[in-house]
C-alpha cells in the first residue's frame, strides 16, 4: 500500500496556501463571469488570448468549459462525472492556482457561488492507477448533490 502521509501534508499545505478549508467563506475569489450564451468580446477588444475564453463542450464528452478566461489553464479529458471520467487541469502554476482554477470551474458551470448557485461541502484527495484527483462534493441551488472529480496530476506537489 502506499503512504499517504505526503499526499496529506501537501494536500494541508496546499489548501492553507488556499487561505484555509474550502468553504463558502475560505474558498478562492469569485470571478465575473458572462452569461451562459451572452456573445464573446472581440479579439480585438479583448488583451486575453484567444485560447482563454470559456468554450462550452458537449455534456458527457468532456469538460463543460475548455479554459479559464484570461488565464493559461485549460481543462481537457472527461465530463468529471466520476473517477475514470475527472477533468484534467493543464497549465497551472501550482497547487493554489490549480486549487482556484477548480473552483472557477465550478463557478463557469454552475454559476456564482456567492450568489447562491451552489456551495462547496466538501473536498477530498484521492489517488487512481498513479493519477492525483481532487474530489468536490457540492450542493446545487436545487438541492442536488453531486460530486465533480478533477485529475490533478499536473500540478499536484508544485507550490
Amino acid at each position: 500500500m502506499r503512504r499517504l502521509a505526503p499526499i496529506a501534508i501537501a494536500l494541508a499545505l496546499a489548501i492553507s496556501a488556499c487561505g484555509g478549508t474550502p468553504t463558502a467563506a475560505h474558498a478562492p475569489p469569485p470571478v465575473p463571469i458572462a452569461a451562459p450564451g451572452a456573445p464573446a468580446a472581440s479579439a480585438a477588444a479583448s488583451s486575453a488570448p484567444a485560447a482563454a475564453t470559456a468554450q462550452p463542450i458537449a455534456p458527457g464528452r468532456g469538460p463543460h468549459v475548455a479554459s479559464l478566461p484570461g488565464s493559461a489553464i485549460r481543462f481537457t479529458g472527461g465530463d468529471g462525472s466520476s473517477q475514470q471520467a475527472a477533468i484534467k487541469v493543464v497549465g497551472a502554476k501550482g497547487e493554489s492556482d490549480g486549487v482556484a482554477a477548480e473552483y472557477r470551474y465550478l463557478d463557469l458551470v454552475y454559476g456564482p457561488r456567492d450568489r447562491g448557485a451552489w456551495q462547496s461541502l466538501g473536498q477530498s484527495l484521492l489517488e487512481d492507477h498513479g493519477r492525483q484527483l481532487d474530489a468536490l462534493e457540492i450542493k446545487r441551488a436545487d438541492g442536488r448533490t453531486e460530486t465533480v472529480y478533477f485529475d490533478i496530476t499536473d500540478y499536484f506537489g508544485k507550490f
